[in-house]
């Protein structure tokens, strides 16, 4: 560990991820310790890189400084931290994410509907319905990215519903490219989306590319 500790003190900040990385391999109480203090390292990308750790480690020590860096006073590594929630599982990520939710940055509810799709289950699949209701498109847009993850009756039922009152074009095009994807050949579906006057795009063009790709996949793209 001496060696480790000499590192993450090392003017190079690829090192200190280096480092980071490598004690995520090893786990135990001591590299927790050490992560803990990597969480207020200068660089962003080594703080966002411990957050990423500490998912992939997923104990509930590892929650707790996850939990902590929440309310990092840098955007990035909050929403670092809001995304890799969704390593973990039990009620307390759930909990976590549900305030996440009502925070007024929309790229930190966008990343919180993300983690939600990673979660999965039914309290994700209800907490993601709230969000197609939230007041910021790309995040809405998020919450359709991640309701695609959960198949079923319900979240077809789901995006047919908010059809009918969403407002954004945008967020209207991935919802139908997305029902087209889970469900395809449903008449009802295809019925519903021809009322709404949504067909099936004639052909890819870089507008139409860029509305349905999902929110960036981590913090460092945005």
């Amino acid at each position: 560990m001496g060696l480790m500790e000499k590192i993450l003190e090392d003017k190079s900040a690829t090192l200190r991820f280096a480092a980071v990385s490598a004690l995520s391999q090893i786990g135990g109480e001591k590299v927790l310790a050490l992560l803990e203090k990597t969480l207020t390292d200068i660089d962003t990308s080594v703080r966002c890189g411990t957050v990423s750790f500490l998912g992939q480690i997923g104990s509930e020590k590892a929650l707790a400084l996850v939990e902590k860096a929440l309310d990092h006073k840098e955007e990035r590594t909050r929403c670092c931290a809001a995304l890799n929630l969704g390593e973990f599982r039990g009620e307390k990520p759930l909990a976590l994410l549900e305030k996440v939710l009502e925070d007024p940055n929309a790229n930190m509810r966008g990343f919180a509907a993300s983690a939600l799709g990673q979660i999965g289950g039914e309290k994700a699949l209800a907490m993601l319905e709230k969000v197609l209701e939230d007041q910021d498109a790309t995040v809405r847009r998020g919450a359709v990215h991640a309701l695609v993850q959960f198949a079923g009756e319900r979240m077809r039922e789901t995006l047919l519903k908010h059809l009918h009152t969403e407002k954004d074009r945008d967020v209207l095009a991935v919802m139908a490219s997305s029902l087209r994807s889970a469900f395809a050949g449903d008449p009802s579906v295809e019925q519903t989306l021809k009322e709404l006057h949504l067909p099936p795009p004639r052909s890819a063009t870089p507008a139409s590319d860029r509305q349905s790709q999902p929110p960036p996949a981590s913090p460092e793209e945005f």
